[in-house]
Parts: structure tokens; sequence; C-alpha cells
């Protein structure tokens, strides 16, 4: 039994497995399809990239290997820091993302870029938007949060949703955000409100709800 599914390019299936190892299939064969240099773990996480270039695995120890397509399928190892439970891939696999116990830290070409602390309670998951602009993060709470991939910084904080957020996903383009909730909730974003200046955001919310800048920070 398989805990999560993705799909490569060539039609390939692969399964992360309740038990130790993962299983990659030919979806017009039903053959297996072999994979080198896999380490042989038990796979907490697995996600793919847009188009199927890549996918990545995270191991309940916490080891981080990114699949590049092919026959034989091929692994590579990713340095992470302690404590990685979620992981996603850039298309070219040259950029992984990675949420732990208390952080999120991205990884280029084998090198971490940067780790910054995550607020609150760790993150379940990590999504990194196909244009490589923004990771989106959720944790057992009711926010979810969008972090600028550049720089590590926290951008923004969404709250909406009335229960624990399940699942987070961006548009092909990167300009919208997706979450789903347990509240039977799912959520557009508008991320081109994060490229827009302070001035301009106070000046909407004034005109939407009457209130100033200053006057809502105080309620």
């Amino acid at each position: 039994m398989g805990r999560r599914v993705v799909a490569l390019t060539g039609d390939v299936l692969i399964f992360a497995l309740y038990a130790r190892g993962f299983l990659a299939a030919d979806v017009d064969t039903s053959r297996a399809v072999a994979a080198l240099d896999c380490p042989d773990h038990e796979w907490q996480d697995l996600a793919g990239a847009p188009g199927g270039t890549r996918a990545v695995l995270v191991s309940v120890a916490g080891a981080v290997v990114v699949i590049d397509p092919g026959d034989p399928l091929r692994c590579r190892s990713v340095p992470a820091p302690e404590g990685a439970v979620a992981a996603d891939v850039s298309p070219d696999g040259r950029t992984v993302v990675i949420g732990g116990r208390g952080f999120i830290a991205r990884v280029d070409d084998g090198a971490v870029r940067w780790k910054v602390p995550h607020p609150g309670v760790w993150p379940l998951d990590v999504s990194l938007s196909p244009d490589g602009r923004w990771i989106a993060s959720f944790g057992p709470d009711d926010v979810a949060r969008v972090w600028d991939a550049a720089t590590g910084d926290l951008r923004a904080v969404l709250s909406g949703h009335h229960a624990r957020v399940a699942s987070v996903d961006f548009s092909l383009d990167g300009r919208t955000l997706a979450t789903g909730g347990w509240d039977g909730a799912a959520r557009l974003w508008d991320l081109a409100a994060l490229d827009l200046p302070v001035a301009v955001l106070a000046r909407d919310a004034e005109a939407t709800w009457g209130l100033s800048l200053a006057d809502a920070l105080d309620g």
C-alpha cells in the first residue's frame, strides 16, 4: 500500500510505500521500473515537480532524495538540516525546499542556500511555486504561510480556514495559491498582492473597510 503517488515523464508512477522503499511502475506496460542509487528507507513524504520532471522523497529519519527520470531512474541525496519532514523540488531538479521540525530551508545544487525558523508548529508540507518565486507551507493549525523563495522571508500568513489546513498547491503560473482545509473549504489566494507596496494595500483596505491602517492595527 502506498502513502503518496506522483507521476514522472515517461508514464511512470512512483508510489511511496508504508514499508521500506518505493515502487516505480510503467503505466503502459505495468512493469516495474528499476532505480539506481536509491537508499532503502521508509519514506514519509513524496512530491513531484510540475510536468513530472522530478520527484523528491523524505524518509522517516529525515533523509532527502531527488529522483531523476529515465530508465533506470536515478536517485541522488540532498543535504538537509536535521529534522526534515517534507520537501518539494523545482522542475530542473536543482532546487529543493525542505520543511522540518521548526524550520524552512532551501537547497541549491547540493548546498543549503538559507534556513529560517518556522513560527509555531513545524510545517507538515511545503510547496514550491512553478516559477520559483514562492514557497507555501502549512502545519497542524488553521493558517498557511507564504515565503519568499529567494530570501526565506515570511511574506504572508493566510487566515480564513476554520480548521487545520490540509493541503497547499500553486497554479502553473505561480500567481495563485490553493489551500484546502479540514473545514471542507478550498480557498484561492491571489499572490499578486504580495508585489504591491504597503501604501497601496493600506489605501485599498481603507476604501474597502473604512479604516485607516493605524485604526486597523489598533483594533
